[in-house]
């Protein structure tokens, strides 16, 4: 068995683990489709944007839904007793991008569901009534709201196959680095903060981890991922601590040409 063969056997083994595990974390609430978010409904756009930010993926504690913990209790359980051996930041990623492609599928099969996401501006019409464009979403910091995007919808057959890379390739060796959150999940905890961010880290090598960057970058600020109250965003770059700490020391040196002025361009320098 060559590495490409030894590698699609392992992303099947992965998802065979992942429905394993959904499966068994479905007996602890709802099924997967009961957890998710509800489909939109007509509503100002106003409305709209107050139900995007208090509608989010999955909190534990939210309608009984089957929440990341959840799932994380389940895996807990199956990796104790060894029928599940992928680790549990595979697993809940790629539950949630299972979520989302259920959630995008039911959504296309259900006429009503899709006109009213065309209501709420998630999509536009496409080439045909089973092909629909899903739209894009930016932030507006002056406005403090999401406003529609620039770029060109994406349709809703090539968001599908961008979620069907990632469940292929996630499971790869050396891609998914990390998918976590910095809060500690619990369903007794009480989140009272409108977002729980969580942190996808994607490795720098081989062409699977290229292939899941630009499957990110493609769900970045795509409405489907509305559909179980997510939003896909890069990271914002921000120096650490210590990096500010050593470029002040650098440029505070003498031989630090940053610090010095720049000669005009008529000067005799």
């Amino acid at each position: 068995m060559d590495i490409d063969e030894q590698e699609a056997a392992r992303a099947k083994e992965a998802r065979a683990e992942m429905l394993h595990v959904m499966g068994s974390a479905s007996t602890m609430g709802a099924t997967p489709t009961e957890a998710t978010t509800p489909a939109p409904t007509e509503s100002t756009q106003a409305e709209e944007d107050e139900a995007q930010r208090r509608s989010k993926w999955q909190k534990p504690a939210a309608k009984g839904g089957k929440g990341g913990s959840q799932v994380a209790d389940s895996w807990s359980e199956q990796f104790s007793q060894g029928t599940v051996k992928s680790p549990l930041r595979l697993m809940l990623f790629m539950a949630m991008m299972e979520l989302l492609r259920t959630q995008a599928e039911e959504t296309l099969a259900d006429t009503e569901k899709l006109q009213r996401c065309m209501n709420v501006g998630w999509t536009v019409e496409g080439e045909n009534a089973l092909s629909p464009a899903w739209v894009y979403h930016a932030w507006d910091p002056a406005a403090k709201k999401q406003i529609k995007a620039d770029t060109a919808p994406l349709k809703h057959v090539e968001a599908l196959k961008q979620i069907d890379l990632l469940l292929l390739h996630a499971p790869r060796e050396g891609v998914l680095k990390n998918f976590k959150t910095a809060k500690k999940m619990s369903p007794k905890d009480q989140y009272t903060a409108e977002v729980l961010p969580f942190m996808v880290s994607i490795g720098l090598r081989g062409e699977s981890s290229q292939i899941c960057y630009n499957a990110l970058r493609l769900l970045s600020g795509l409405a489907v991922t509305k559909l179980i109250g997510v939003r896909v965003r890069p990271e914002r770059g921000q120096e650490s601590q210590l990096v500010k700490q050593l470029k002040e020391s650098y440029m505070g040196t003498a031989y630090c040409d940053w610090t010095r002025p720049s000669a005009p361009w008529n000067s005799d320098a």
